[in-house]
């Protein structure tokens, strides 16, 4: 961002307006963007370093690590461009002169932080099925989850997440002068509910009935797995199974738990505004990119193996 073309006024002056008439003091702005940049790195270096682990280690290469690498990759793609889009989110009275060009910034952030955020959450879906069949039906696992159906499925997250953001972009309603850079600020609200809201209301019921049953099953099958011998033939890689699962589990709570409170704020955001909600709602916000970082260190955290790999990966490097 060329900032002799930013508004000379947005951080000499001791505030920042936005659209709604709140003055946010620019030591908030800036301390603001100074937490969203530190989160990007944070967020390039955990799945960077999962990136690079799953795709060192032979063993680590499953159908249920492939999809986590996939979050992954999603989610390098949202810290790249939270570190270009940190100033257009969270000091959003920073602006350049030119309003053609303050739109191209902003279109520019909006579609790719929607297209990383789209293509996580419709991962999550994928994993949640994945989890299903390998708990529901561990017999015919190999045959229903095959190479060919997994990066296909890969394939239709990534193009539904370019697609409909593309779509999202080419018919914009973006106002004139807007200091305000957000999703619902830009875009054609029929289509935004459609193909945003609605699809992550549908993945996220979907996932949520399949880790609920999925919850349950596990239950009665500890039971069951504690009468079986050590030794009997399988039970290793069911308990692993059972393991991987409720990793899972606790990977889209944590989800739920990022998103819960930006979802209520936004939703109880209304006229006269006030300064520390709207302060509020900026941490929320950011709370939401925190997800991101968090998926890979929960990962890491529970599972043993991949722990040893990280440090194998590192050690052959020196």
């Amino acid at each position: 961002m060329n900032m002799d073309s930013i508004n000379n006024t947005a951080l000499t002056n001791s505030t920042v307006k936005e659209d709604h008439g709140i003055e946010i003091p620019s030591s908030v702005a800036i301390f603001n963007v100074v937490l969203a940049e530190v989160t990007a790195i944070a967020i390039l270096i955990v799945n960077i370093i999962t990136i690079v682990t799953i795709s060192k280690i032979q063993q680590l290469q499953t159908m249920a690590n492939k999809l986590f690498m996939n979050l992954s990759f999603a989610d390098t793609i949202l810290g790249l461009s939270l570190l270009y889009c940190s100033v257009r989110l969270f000091a959003p009275g920073l602006k350049y002169t030119n309003n053609n060009e303050e739109k191209s910034s902003c279109l520019t952030c909006q579609f790719l932080l929607q297209v990383s955020a789209s293509i996580s959450f419709l991962t999550f879906a994928l994993i949640a099925f994945d989890r299903f069949i390998v708990v529901m039906y561990p017999l015919k696992y190999v045959q229903i989850i095959t190479d060919k159906r997994l990066y296909s499925g890969i394939f239709i997250v990534w193009m539904y997440g370019i697609g409909s953001n593309i779509i999202l972009v080419v018919f914009n309603e973006y106002p004139p002068y807007s200091t305000e850079c957000t999703s619902l600020n830009f875009a054609n609200r029929g289509l935004y509910y459609t193909l945003i809201i609605g699809i992550a209301v549908l993945v996220t019921i979907f996932s949520t009935i399949l880790y609920s049953r999925l919850f349950y099953v596990a239950w009665k099958q500890a039971k069951q797995i504690k009468a079986i011998e050590q030794g009997v033939s399988g039970q290793d890689n069911t308990v692993d199974d059972k393991r991987l699962t409720k990793t899972m589990v606790i990977v889209f709570g944590v989800l739920y738990i990022c998103y819960a409170p930006f979802l209520l704020t936004s939703m109880l955001r209304k006229p006269p505004f006030k300064l520390w909600f709207e302060i509020l709602h900026t941490y929320c916000k950011l709370f939401v990119f925190c997800n991101s970082f968090l998926n890979a260190i929960l990962y890491t955290w529970r599972n043993k193996e991949f722990r040893q790999s990280i440090i194998k990966v590192f050690r052959q490097k020196q």
